[in-house]
């Protein structure tokens, strides 16, 4: 059985913020960024909270950029890449403008190709890499021509240990699928034979590995190679939002107001709502009102700071409020 995932508990001030930096339109890596968190631990606390998870915007320009590269070759794979988006995401991008995808055929040269390949002892995922097309394809390529999918037995004894010390020290088995030549499926196989459980946190080595590589792969998706880049501009107000003295005036509101939402007067330890600090001289409009536009220039102006101008406010109440999210739209925001 796979191990038993770590789970990060945040606070219930800091899963309010992160709902705050939500509804204020800010994207999920950008608040993940922010708070120091994963991806996965925004999207647990949003939608636990009942909030609508916004799919990733793309631009009109984006998808037609899209769209016209597919037309032209490039795979999805190619362009799930360059734009930072999956697979999925592409290829529905590339239906909603063309209405389909283009099927991938292999000319009989390619076939032959891939049949010498897999007899040289390539494994079918490096074929599929190689070729551009997927690991199914290419099996059945290799069955039509009469020869047996090879699985681990293709190693020796030797070979097999050696996949096992290379796995309790940390290789992916997706390296040591490239590196034998046969398919990860086979690898699990050989480890499961040694019995090594090859789940989710049962090892800390391949753990630590796979959040390496996950690391990695999602640097190059950062900074100016993000497909939703915008010079560098990061939100002004989830700036003010999430830092250390909107926190305390924060706390501040609640513990005046005894935790208490002052319109319908429900606790937090009366029943299970979840309560917000709502500005009563809008937060948005004291942004515009006092031009605010830096984090230096929002720490000196007291409105912001003031707790008389502060409420408590479950959910439910804030919403009805007619300041509530965006029916206060500033230049500032």
């Amino acid at each position: 059985m796979p191990g038993k995932k770590k789970e990060f508990r945040l606070t219930d001030i800091q899963k309010q913020d992160i709902i705050d930096a939500y509804e204020q339109r800010n994207r999920i890596a950008e608040i993940a960024e922010q708070f120091n968190v994963s991806e996965a631990t925004v999207w647990y606390t949003v939608s636990k909270a009942g909030k609508i998870i916004k799919p990733k915007r793309v631009s009109s320009e984006d998808k037609q950029s899209i769209s016209n590269a597919y037309q032209q070759g490039c795979s999805t794979s190619d362009l799930s890449e360059r734009f930072g988006l999956c697979q999925v995401t592409i290829q529905k991008i590339v239906k909603s403008v063309h209405g389909s995808l283009r099927k991938r055929f292999t000319t009989e040269e390619e076939r032959n190709l891939i049949i010498v390949a897999y007899r040289l002892g390539k494994s079918s995922y490096q074929i599929a890499e190689d070729f551009g097309i997927s690991r199914p394809s290419v099996c059945d390529i290799i069955k039509k021509a009469g020869i047996k999918i090879r699985g681990f037995s293709k190693l020796t004894k030797q070979e097999r240990g050696e996949v096992r010390t290379a796995y309790l020290s940390g290789v992916l088995t997706s390296e040591l699928s490239k590196r034998y030549g046969i398919a990860p499926e086979s690898i699990r196989a050989i480890l499961k034979r040694f019995g090594i459980d090859t789940g989710w946190g049962s090892n800390e080595a391949q753990k630590l590995a796979i959040k390496n590589a996950y690391k990695a792969k999602g640097v190059r998706y950062r900074g100016e190679k993000a497909s939703q880049w915008k010079g560098g501009k990061t939100s002004l107000s989830l700036k003010i939002r999430t830092s250390a003295r909107y926190s305390q005036w924060r706390k501040s509101v609640f513990k005046r107001d005894k935790f208490t939402c002052q319109h319908c007067c429900l606790t937090t330890s009366e029943s299970r709502i979840k309560i917000e600090a709502d500005h009563i001289y809008p937060f948005g409009r004291i942004l515009q009102d006092y031009k605010i536009k830096t984090i230096e220039d929002a720490d000196q102006c007291s409105a912001l700071w003031d707790t008389d101008n502060g409420r408590t406010l479950c959910v439910d109440c804030h919403k009805k409020t007619d300041t509530y999210g965006r029916k206060v739209v500033t230049a500032a925001i």
